[in-house]
């Protein structure tokens, strides 16, 4: 494995250098990778010291791929894909949660504004996503906040 590992350039820039490919400018792909300019050019001149050829053409308003960086992508989209599909492959079952509780709670605290696709019965179950999983977990922090800055009566 470590002879294999010795054979190709870092991933990260080749998956800077697929990121460069598709949008032919150093500052979209800095954008999309949320690093700056100066880091995608890093390694982009990285990759191509390693390489020892040139993958692209630089002008100074264009960015242009070389003949050799475009048969180049080509298997590199194709190796990040088998990446891709094999870590999705171990990844578990997609992030389920189902909560039961009685109609009313539901309708007036846990979901207010969430419309229920069948009529109340003594438990309603919902499956949700993780945003509407985050948007409870908010909720039901603020009612936990709430309740403990309530205090009785005479007091305070």
């Amino acid at each position: 494995m470590a002879d294999l590992l010795r054979r190709f350039p870092p991933l990260n820039s080749l998956r800077v250098f697929e990121v460069v490919t598709r949008h032919l400018n150093f500052r979209l792909a800095a954008e999309e990778l949320g690093v700056t300019q100066g880091a995608v050019a890093q390694q982009i001149r990285g990759l191509e010291a390693e390489l020892d050829l040139k993958l692209f053409d630089r002008h100074p308003r264009s960015l242009q791929m070389t003949e050799a960086g475009r048969s180049y992508i080509t298997n590199i989209r194709r190796a990040l894909e088998l990446i891709a599909d094999a870590t999705e492959a171990l990844r578990s079952q997609p992030f389920h949660l189902t909560i039961s509780v009685t109609p009313t709670f539901a309708a007036k605290w846990l979901l207010p504004g969430y419309p229920p696709s069948r009529p109340a019965t003594r438990t309603s179950t919902f499956a949700l996503s993780r945003l509407t999983v985050s948007r409870i977990s908010r909720r039901m922090r603020s009612i936990s906040r709430s309740a403990t800055d309530v205090r009785p009566s005479g007091q305070g």
